[in-house]
């Protein structure tokens, strides 16, 4: 709003300068709209390139392993987690982090509740946030 507020310009002459406002409804439709979408595609190529993953949850924390890498991160690393319909959202403390477990890849029938008491378990009760089922 202020890109566009800015581009409300008049030049002397009383007219309104019409590149200026244009200019700043272009920049703020990029800025709101394609730049997360850019940055959305880009991280799920990066995914993609690292191949299948296989994530291990135990009393340790998260093991997320790859044809090529293996990483662990343990409980004290995260801070919260969220549930949506078809995935958990494991959160890091400094939020710069998040783990996704997509349900889809539980493979026995009570795995979802499985996962949602170890992370209930592990989890510090005042800061985990409400899960959405």
């Amino acid at each position: 709003m202020l890109l566009v507020a800015l581009g409300l310009r008049v030049d002397p002459q009383g007219q309104l300068d019409w590149f200026s406002l244009l200019f700043g409804a272009v920049f703020l439709t990029f800025v709101l709209v394609i730049a997360p979408r850019l940055q959305a595609r880009q991280a799920h190529r990066r995914a993609q390139a690292g191949g299948q993953r296989w994530v291990i949850v135990d009393a340790t924390g998260f093991t997320v392993s790859t044809q090529h890498d293996r990483r662990c991160s343990g409980w004290p690393k995260f801070s919260y987690y969220r549930e949506t319909t078809h995935l958990f959202v494991v959160i890091s403390a400094d939020k710069r982090c998040m783990t996704f477990v997509p349900k889809r890849a539980l493979h026995k029938p009570d795995g979802t509740d499985r996962l949602r008491r170890i992370l209930d378990q592990h989890l510090p009760e005042t800061t985990r946030a409400t899960p959405a089922r």
